[in-house]
């Protein structure tokens, strides 16, 4: 099944790198800045945290392999404090921090059929490895995880609404579009079932994204 999906993978990327190939006069690269809310599904979650979920932000930097196709490295940074637990389960007056630093590895689809689109959906996967650090009581314990995660979302062109804004970025920054962003992400982040403990979760964000 595994040997299936990799073939099926790469025959897709293999067809769609010749539909829309980039151009002298298209972006390659691109710049995202996000903030969103992450809700974790480490067991127990609730018993030292009062929120459900915790603020986060991030970085991605991606690179166009095609206008379908894009390739994307990017480092999200949560932190959140709740109480230590007692042996007998009561709250404790000790203050616990939790940090959490993951690296996505993604693979992106953009349904982009034309340029100057201004609703672009997308989807993508792929390799997490996700750093954690926790501190209780002036003793502190950190690690890493490995797993996977799946997204997708929309991107609008905000060019559409004000092409001479457009115009005038691209003379001084070199950015062809500029869109808003929102997402939803999924992580299973226990080294592909080894870890009881999974550091993955639910991530929903929006941001801004330059392509160059």
């Amino acid at each position: 099944m595994n040997r299936f999906a990799i073939v099926l993978c790469l025959s897709s990327i293999s067809l769609f790198l010749i539909v829309l190939p980039v151009s002298a006069e298209s972006p390659t690269s691109f710049l995202s800045i996000k903030a969103g809310h992450f809700m974790p599904s480490i067991d127990g979650w609730s018993d030292h945290f009062e929120e459900k979920g915790v603020s986060y932000g991030g970085l991605e930097l991606g690179w166009n392999l095609t206008r379908r196709f894009e390739l994307s490295l990017s480092l999200d940074y949560y932190q959140a404090k709740g109480k230590a637990i007692t042996p007998t389960g009561r709250a404790s007056a000790d203050e616990v921090t939790f940090q959490q630093v993951p690296v996505y590895a993604s693979l992106l689809y953009r349904f982009v059929f034309y340029e100057d689109q201004p609703i672009v959906p997308y989807i993508g996967g792929g390799y997490t490895h996700q750093f954690y650090r926790q501190q209780l009581d002036g003793s502190k314990v950190s690690g890493d995880q490995n797993g996977y995660h799946l997204r997708g979302g929309l991107q609008l062109l905000l060019d559409y609404l004000d092409p001479g804004s457009a115009v005038d970025f691209f003379s001084e920054w070199q950015v062809f579009n500029t869109y808003l962003t929102i997402e939803a992400i999924y992580s299973r982040v226990d080294d592909f079932g080894k870890q009881d403990i999974d550091l993955g979760g639910w991530g929903f964000a929006g941001g801004l994204l330059f392509e160059y």
